[in-house]
């Protein structure tokens, strides 16, 4: 099958814009369109299991088992749309998310090392004259209005009809992460083993020169405003857990926000993940290799060892971050060297590692702002991330930094 893959669709037929406005006859013309499928292959039918109950944030998931005249395909995959909540969607397009799916599986897939599934069509409409506008009208905003206009702006964008479409390999019976659960240390080693992999390729490379590439350190005030609202729903949710140490923390944080999200994009710079989580990781047990990532709709140019902390403590339990979290960094640090990041001391990487922290501490509180709580696992990977990062809270210096 070949791998050469379009950002925008070439079928005469409009993308669908939700799950139930999928039809045969487009994804025969969305499969040809790749050379998934020859051009007299049919998808005479198919059959659809809605993945995750519908309640992913950004995007909806279903499960499409797929039958033929004239040829062969795959027999199933998995096929991901935008959400059909208006004002998700609306985000998704504010900050890119769904563009950059679509590019990363057209232009940088092909680059890297790491299981991934293998995408079989990924396309997005191309801005309407409303779209462009609207994104000239962002360029030029201050952050502090664009912070307060933020949900008109995520209402509007949901009502502009721009279409995503991707269709990816079915993993089958993989299994799948648990944040909740928490990662055992050897899923860890896994988990670290591919990053560093993932990370290498791109480190400080000329790959990451793409317009549609975001950067950490884009609306760091926008990032921070977020924070400041969420802020009063940590101190109600989590009030018994904030000791007088982890307060100072905080207040650190609050206070200078922005120069740390600035501090930590000061390099060195790679493709990071940006929700890099056990939810998000998949395992082969059995085989090689053993492990592999999914979900890269925020993915950014950033500091590497963002993920790491992304990764570490808000994913393991605390008794196992404490007895594994020094043995996890060193052996990120030598897969770094492995794949040929011979510049970046293990003593680097611990500074890095502890702003970093900072960092993840700040996105948690974001965090609780922006998904569902009344939605119960969404809830819990939140109730977790905080909780794991708070037991850490305390060890760590922002006097040092700021």
């Amino acid at each position: 099958m070949s791998n050469t893959k379009s950002s925008i669709s070439t079928t005469t037929l409009r993308m669908p814009k939700t799950l139930s406005e999928v039809e045969a006859s487009w994804l025969t013309l969305a499969l040809r369109s790749t050379k998934t499928i020859n051009e007299h292959t049919h998808v005479i039918e198919f059959d659809s299991e809605l993945l995750g109950d519908g309640e992913g944030f950004l995007g909806d998931l279903a499960r499409i088992s797929l039958s033929y005249e004239g040829g062969k395909g795959p027999p199933s995959a998995i096929l991901k749309i935008p959400t059909r909540k208006q004002e998700n969607r609306g985000f998704g397009l504010l900050v890119g998310a769904y563009e950059s799916e679509v590019l990363f599986y057209n232009e940088l897939a092909p680059l890297i090392d790491v299981r991934i599934p293998q995408h079989y069509f990924a396309a997005m409409e191309a801005n309407t004259r409303v779209a462009i506008l609207m994104e000239r009208v962002l360029a030029v905003l201050p952050e502090q209005v664009t912070l307060r206009l933020l949900p008109r702006l995520a209402t509007a964008a949901g009502k502009l009809d721009r279409r995503s479409v991707i269709v990816m390999e079915d993993l089958g019976d993989v299994r799948i992460g648990d944040q909740v659960a928490g990662a055992s240390i050897s899923d860890a080693e896994l988990a670290i083993d591919i990053l560093a992999r993932f990370h290498a390729t791109f480190w400080n490379s000329h790959d990451l020169n793409r317009k549609w590439l975001k950067r950490q350190d884009q609306m760091i005030l926008v990032a921070h405003g977020l924070y400041l609202q969420a802020l009063p729903t940590l101190e109600t949710r989590f009030h018994d857990r904030l000791n007088a140490k982890t307060r100072t923390v905080l207040d650190a944080i609050t206070e200078r926000g922005p120069e740390l999200l600035r501090c930590i994009t000061k390099g060195p710079l790679t493709l990071v993940h940006g929700d890099y989580r056990m939810d998000n990781l998949t395992f082969f047990d059995g085989v090689t290799p053993a492990a592999g990532m999914i979900d890269f709709q925020g993915v950014r140019v950033g500091h590497p060892v963002t993920d790491v902390a992304y990764f570490l403590r808000p994913n393991l339990t605390s008794d196992a971050a404490d007895e594994a979290e020094h043995l996890l960094l060193r052996r990120y640090q030598r897969g770094l060297r492995h794949h040929g990041v011979t510049d970046y001391s293990f003593e680097t990487l611990l500074s890095d590692y502890e702003l970093a922290q900072l960092w993840v501490l700040h996105l948690g509180v974001i965090l609780i702002g922006t998904l569902d709580l009344s939605h119960e696992r969404g809830a819990k990977i939140v109730d977790r991330t905080i909780e794991r990062m708070l037991h850490t809270a305390h060890r760590l210096k922002p006097d040092h930094w700021f």
